[in-house]
């Protein structure tokens, strides 16, 4: 909307510019806005930590104590609005609208997009060959940025703009992100594709049937069927795991942590399980949370985790940590602390996923045998508390799994996925993470027994000190953890 007394069909964003940096400014007249697609808030985290008031001792509260929880989340209040745009030349675009409670959310995905941009052109720079084509980034590709200028104060735009785009308009003084349009699939979204292609299947018609039969019977074919979905799923799951932790690999040697990574911030080309691995393209997105290392060095929580890891039993002695418990934050020990956290939200964003396409893939489940009394009686897994079992069938997201993982399994992967093999909704799940490895071990011994893709997951959870996590990265140097687990046994098999 060039002026508000435009009466043209879509909304033409009027706006005023910032200060240009390396991402440009795109000119009002350039941005058609063609629909309103829905919007995204934010919640807040606080992991807490406990210590007896005399001695300063660590201590570790019941996971069941509402009292003294492990941690706490809130609503941030910041919103982001999403719109299908274009620009005059015909090329299609997605805006990112933040409110003003998430300007600072707005400049820091900014602040990421322009490192991200600026490293990953020098490097294509350094290693260009003119024979093959460019391959771009593991991110969204950030285009330009927009402020909402005082014409959307005027009545008459604020009338039309309900009219064309139903929704309230936006307020002047809003920051809005303009990228190109790589679609709206992300990897959260691939249980829910899975079931509905599932549900799309049709019965067998006569002919098919009949080959059936022929071929060895209805419920071989069936069951032939099956398995071959299944390996497809397996294949998928392997490649997306793979090129989510290449993305968050990438954004870590450029130097930027994401602090915000869940199953919606990979965006994806597709859900096709019959398409060639290869052909996968993820992409990070949605950096409002991401910091620098400069950054981060201002940042005072990440200041005390420092000083609480020094103070851990044998943290002062490990060559990562200052002697002096006083000393400033070194970029190594900020470093090791925002690249574990990015990581250990990753390992549950993929059990997340892949826990819930197994529940999608799987069949309906049978009419129970027992009575309902019993049913409730028996948890889907040994070893949870009954407290936990009415939040697990609800759904398994990152807050439930951290509860169950951490607080409740006190980080033996063994033990989850004894945990989750019990479950018939998630034994495809387990079946995947089980590798090349197949069959599941006993439950009994160390990680070294479980499957290739239980063993990544573990390194990505990792246990919770801070003091090992800056240990583990000093040992490694300038070889990033996420670029290390990218070697892992699990992805030999794609």
């Amino acid at each position: 909307m060039a002026a508000p007394a435009t009466t043209r069909a879509a909304a033409w964003l009027a706006c005023v510019s910032f200060a240009s940096g390396l991402v440009p400014r795109i000119s009002p007249s350039n941005v058609l806005i063609r629909s309103y697609i829905g919007s995204m808030g934010f919640t807040t985290q606080t992991d807490w930590v406990y210590a007896e008031r005399d001695t300063g001792e660590l201590v570790r509260p019941s996971p069941l104590d509402a009292l003294n929880p492990t941690r706490t989340v809130e609503d941030s209040g910041a919103t982001v609005r999403f719109f299908a745009a274009e620009s005059r030349e015909g090329a299609r675009l997605l805006l990112k609208e933040y409110s003003s409670s998430a300007a600072s959310l707005a400049a820091a995905e900014r602040s990421a997009f322009e490192r991200l941009l600026t490293i990953a052109r020098a490097r294509a720079d350094v290693g260009a060959d003119t024979r093959s084509p460019r391959v771009p980034p593991p991110f969204s590709q950030l285009v330009g940025w927009m402020e909402s200028g005082s014409a959307f104060a005027a009545a008459s735009f604020r009338d039309e703009w309900r009219t064309n785009i139903c929704c309230e308009p936006p307020a002047s003084g809003g920051l809005w992100l303009i990228f190109e349009w790589e679609g709206l699939r992300t990897a959260a979204g691939w249980p829910a594709a899975v079931r509905r292609a599932r549900e799309a299947v049709p019965p067998p018609g006569p002919l098919a049937r009949l080959a059936a039969l022929l071929d060895g019977g209805a419920e071989r074919g069936v069951e032939r069927a099956a398995r071959d979905a299944a390996a497809r799923r397996a294949a998928y799951a392997l490649e997306l795991a793979r090129r989510m932790l290449a993305a968050v690999a990438a954004s870590h040697a450029a130097g930027v942590a994401h602090r915000g990574i869940g199953p919606a911030c990979f965006g994806v080309s597709g859900f096709d399980e019959e398409t060639a691995p290869g052909a996968l393209r993820v992409r990070l997105d949605n950096f409002g949370f991401s910091l620098s290392v400069s950054q981060a060095a201002q940042d005072a929580a990440l200041a005390r985790r420092v000083a609480l890891a020094r103070a851990e039993p044998g943290g002062g002695t490990s060559r990562a940590l200052p002697r002096d418990p006083t000393a400033p934050p070194s970029s190594a020990e900020l470093c090791a602390l925002l690249e574990r956290d990015d990581l250990r939200a990753l390992g549950y964003a993929l059990l997340e996923v892949l826990l819930a396409v197994a529940e999608s893939a799987a069949p309906p489940p049978p009419p129970p045998a027992r009575s309902p009394q019993a049913a409730a009686a028996a948890p889907p897994g040994d070893g949870a508390p009954a407290a936990l079992q009415s939040t697990v069938s609800a759904g398994m997201d990152q807050a439930t799994l951290r509860r169950l993982v951490e607080d409740v399994f006190d980080g033996d992967m063994t033990r989850v996925r004894d945990y989750c093999a019990a479950d018939p909704r998630w034994r495809e799940g387990v079946a995947i993470l089980d590798g090349a490895d197949g069959a599941p071990m006993a439950s009994a011994g160390a990680d070294a027994g479980l499957g290739a893709g239980w063993r990544l997951l573990g390194d990505l959870v990792g246990d919770g000190s801070d003091a090992r996590a800056i240990a583990a990265a000093a040992e490694y140097g300038e070889l990033r953890l996420a670029a290390r687990l990218l070697e892992c046994e699990w992805f030999r098999s794609l």
